[in-house]
């Protein structure tokens, strides 16, 4: 599941709002809405692995989720839209937990004032007892469990943003008695959540990711597995190769690698071969991406409400998608019973309010960079427009002569000229466009820290985040009442 950290473009509409909302397959929700949802049956897979699951099986259900991690406002919108599907639908909302994930949820990375004065990127790392790498949070024993958290930093670029990591160490010492890291965090990300503004931003009740180890379903797909490894492999890789920016990594299918990790509690992941299966206790597998949302959108949901990285932005987008085609081609007409629910992409940005002057975004610096390159070779960017319309004159009869099969030498020579000319015209503003794109390069790490939009939603004034939920929902009740 992605982090869905890259920056949204506008949704569907082409509209651009102040929190850049990106909505997208809104009418796969709409279907779920109770005027609508008459023949609305549960299969009897999906009812067997929703009771599994702890979760209900009288109405439909609209799931999300993300790792286990004090994530950025961009998976907060995701929560925001799942509540306001579910309830605009009369459905559960439910979040899945991706514990067999070996993210850091240890590290919160936060804004600092350097000794310049100026923003820098800094880490806090709240425990920092040793741990292998490749660690799964739900393989990890809850943070501060050995040592105690470790003080909150003192080198905040703002001095209100002191009071909401004190909050981080707070929650996470409430629930430092909980099964993992995984539901520590998750845990602790409920109560932080639970009074911004309920009940858009509530934490809907959760599912690990590990838990799916234990369902009917996840021993079929094993038997599957078993019985013919290659042909799980041969799809898996085929729909991973159909799109290599999607980032899923092919399987190594001459070592008969599957699509699951082997996991014990304190101990990093491992990779699985078919030839591990037969003595590797189930309750020791779990699924990796692909299989993870492959089986809850099989069986544990109705709509699945991904991120940018997940959903994407078009149909041909989005690394789910690879899912839909891994199950497609390798399951076969005795699993008709395991169509995946539709997938809908959800995201937004917010950005934090940090003290000092306004900086230059990466898209400004960029352009004035290439402002003080360009202006030696066109006029016009230091207002010289009669030197500009010479050299488009001479660029036009150099371009007529090569069309004619003449030399452009004496053009050329001409537009040389004219350059040198303008150059030494020009000097002060020429210079000074250098100095400004120089001071604009001085400042590119500043720029990322202001501009950034995946600090933790732990971070940001609960006034901005409540905003932006409530923002988030009414886009959800505006597309589903044109649906």
């Amino acid at each position: 599941m992605s982090r869905d950290a890259s920056q949204p473009a506008p949704d569907d509409a082409g509209e651009i709002d102040r929190f850049h909302v990106v909505l997208r397959g809104v009418e796969h929700v709409a279907s779920l809405a109770p005027s609508r949802r008459a023949g609305w049956t549960l299969s009897d897979i999906q009812r067997q692995t929703r009771g599994q699951l702890g979760l209900p099986t009288d109405r439909p259900i609209a799931m999300s989720g993300h790792q286990a991690e004090f994530w950025h406002a961009g998976i907060l919108a995701k929560l925001a839209a799942t509540n306001a599907f579910a309830r605009h639908c009369d459905a559960h909302a439910a979040w899945l937990v991706v514990d067999q994930d070996s993210n850091s949820p240890q590290q919160v990375t936060y804004p600092a004032t350097a000794r310049d004065a100026t923003l820098t990127r800094r880490v806090w790392t709240l425990d920092a007892t040793p741990l292998a790498d490749d660690t799964p949070t739900g393989a990890r024993a809850p943070l501060g469990h050995e040592k105690p958290i470790t003080e909150t930093p003192n080198d905040l670029a703002d001095a209100t943003l002191r009071l909401r990591l004190d909050l981080i160490r707070t929650l996470l010492v409430r629930h430092v008695k909980a099964s993992s890291a995984a539901e520590q965090v998750t845990l602790s990300l409920r109560d932080l959540l639970a009074d911004i503004h309920p009940p858009l931003t509530s934490l809907p009740p959760h599912v690990l990711a590990t838990y799916l180890s234990r369902t009917t379903l996840f021993a079929r797909i094993l038997d599957r597995m078993r019985d013919d490894p290659l042909a799980c492999i041969h799809a898996y890789n085929a729909a991973a190769r159909s799109s290599p920016h999607a980032g899923i990594r092919p399987l190594d299918e001459s070592r008969g690698e599957l699509p699951l990790w082997a996991t014990r509690f304190d101990e990093p992941r491992r990779r699985v071969f078919a030839s591990m299966l037969s003595r590797t206790p189930r309750d020791e597998l779990m699924p990796r991406a692909l299989l993870m949302t492959g089986l809850v959108r099989a069986a544990a949901c109705d709509v699945f409400i991904h991120g940018l990285g997940g959903g994407g932005l078009s149909d041909d987008d989005g690394y789910d998608r690879l899912t839909s085609l891994w199950f497609k081609h390798w399951l076969t007409d005795r699993d008709a019973d395991l169509s995946l629910a539709p997938v809908v992409t959800a995201s937004a940005t917010l950005r934090l309010s940090l003290p000092g002057p306004a900086t230059p975004t990466a898209e400004e610096i960029a352009h004035t960079v290439w402002t003080a390159h360009a202006a030696t070779h066109q006029p016009r960017l230091v207002g010289d427009h009669t030197r500009q319309a010479r050299r488009d004159a001479l660029l036009a009869s150099i371009n007529a002569a090569r069309a004619r099969g003449e030399s452009p030498a004496s053009a050329f020579a001409a537009l040389h000229a004219l350059l040198d000319e303008h150059r030494r015209a020009n000097t002060p503003a020429l210079t000074a466009a250098h100095a400004r794109a120089d001071l604009a390069q001085s400042r590119v790490e500043e720029s990322k820290v202001r501009h950034d939009r995946t600090w933790s939603v732990a971070l940001h004034d609960p006034a901005a985040l409540a905003d932006l939920c409530r923002h988030v929902a009414a886009r959800c009740d505006a597309a589903m009442a044109t649906r």
